[in-house]
C-alpha cells in the first residue's frame, strides 16, 4: 500500500511518456535538419571546388599554349569561360549550371618573356636562380 492509503504504482504515466517521446522527436528533427543542411554545403563545396580546378586548368592550358581570344567549355556541371584582358592578362570564369552561380574567377598573366642572357625584357633585371 502506498502512503495515503492506495496501491503503490511504480513506473511512469502515460503523459509522463508522451512529453519525453515529444522531446526525443524534437532533438531527432533538429539532428536530421543539421545532417540535411551539412549536405547541402557540402555538395556546394565540392561544386566549387571542381569549378577552381577546372578555371585553373583551362587557365594555364591557354597561357601554355599561347592561344589569345575569348571561349568557352561546357562541362557536365557548368561552364567555363574565359576572355583576353587588354593587359594581355586572362580572365577565366567557372559558372554552375545556372548561369548566376558563380564559382570561381581567376585572373592569369602570362609569364615574362626571357631572354638567352637571364634578364627579363621588361625591367632588365637578371632571373633569381
Amino acid at each position: 500500500m502506498g502512503l495515503v492509503g492506495g496501491p503503490r504504482r511504480d513506473g511512469f504515466s502515460l503523459i509522463e511518456l508522451v512529453m519525453a517521446l515529444v522531446i526525443f522527436q524534437v532533438g531527432l528533427l533538429g539532428v536530421v535538419g543539421m545532417l540535411l543542411t551539412a549536405q547541402r554545403i557540402l555538395t556546394r563545396a565540392e561544386l566549387v571546388l571542381r569549378g577552381a580546378t577546372a578555371a585553373r586548368a583551362v587557365g594555364d592550358s591557354l597561357l601554355a599554349g599561347g592561344t589569345r581570344g575569348n571561349g568557352y567549355s561546357d562541362l557536365p556541371w557548368g561552364t567555363v569561360s574565359w576572355t583576353q584582358l587588354e593587359d594581355g592578362g586572362l580572365r577565366v570564369v567557372a559558372t554552375g549550371s545556372s548561369a548566376s552561380d558563380t564559382l570561381g574567377v581567376l585572373r592569369l598573366w602570362p609569364p615574362l618573356p626571357v631572354d638567352r642572357a637571364g634578364q627579363d625584357s621588361v625591367s632588365g633585371g637578371t632571373e633569381s636562380p
